[in-house]
């Protein structure tokens, strides 16, 4: 009786103790396994980025020519930076809004919206009415070259309140934009929650619409 209960003991023994490598070698691979679907899914997420963000650099709107001009205002004279309950508020300034306002149904034709996505704009704006919308502002004695920003609507709508006006100078103020950057470019990603009024060097069609379906503005700067 003693004998059998050793017997299937050391026999248990047995099989647990060859089996702890095989186990080992099962746990490892599984972990290596998860790691490297982890690795091909945040590649594939960056591929599909960067071909999004290649398409919408394709589709950016540009300045048009001086003949065709829509609203045109003179340089602008900047304010500091406020903050306010870890978002930033900027005011509009005069010069620009005398000329230029916010989006709106009764003057734009545009319904405006508490929040856009950016997976539903170009079922709802045009992007005809896109360059309609867009604002122009001629920064003709401005250095403008150098590298260049690249910002997300996502990112602004997190970091500014609702109607502040957001450009360069603001988002390097901010600590948004890097302070080497001397023109900025925007494009559609995520949600937009408010209306900003933006000025940018280059716009994406789709940001555009984001911009202006939540009431905002984007301003266009012809150099």
């Amino acid at each position: 009786m003693k004998s059998t209960l050793l017997a299937n003991l050391v026999l248990d023994i047995w099989l647990w103790l060859t089996a702890t490598p095989l186990r080992l070698w099962l746990s490892a691979g599984i972990l290596v396994g998860l790691v490297i679907c982890i690795a091909a899914l945040n590649a594939l997420v960056r591929r599909l980025h960067d071909r999004t963000l290649e398409e919408e650099r394709r589709n950016e709107i540009a300045p048009p020519p001086a003949h065709t001009m829509r609203p045109e205002v003179s340089v602008v004279r900047e304010e500091q930076v406020v903050e306010e309950n870890a978002t930033l508020f900027m005011p509009v300034p005069t010069e620009i809004s005398s000329s230029i306002d916010f989006v709106s149904r009764i003057y734009d034709g545009v319904r405006v919206t508490d929040s856009v996505r950016f997976e539903e704009v170009n079922h709802l704006l045009s992007d005809e009415d896109a360059c309609r919308l867009t604002a122009v502002v001629d920064r003709s004695g401005e250095k403008r070259g150098g590298p260049v920003a690249t910002v997300y609507l996502d990112t602004l709508s997190d970091r500014f309140s609702a109607d502040s006006y957001v450009n360069l100078r603001i988002l390097k103020q901010a600590g948004i934009a890097p302070r080497e950057c001397q023109s900025m470019r925007v494009y559609a990603r995520g949600t937009l929650r408010k209306p900003l009024m933006i000025e940018a060097d280059g716009f994406s069609s789709e940001a555009v619409k984001m911009i202006s379906l939540s009431g905002g503005r984007a301003i266009l700067i012809r150099t």
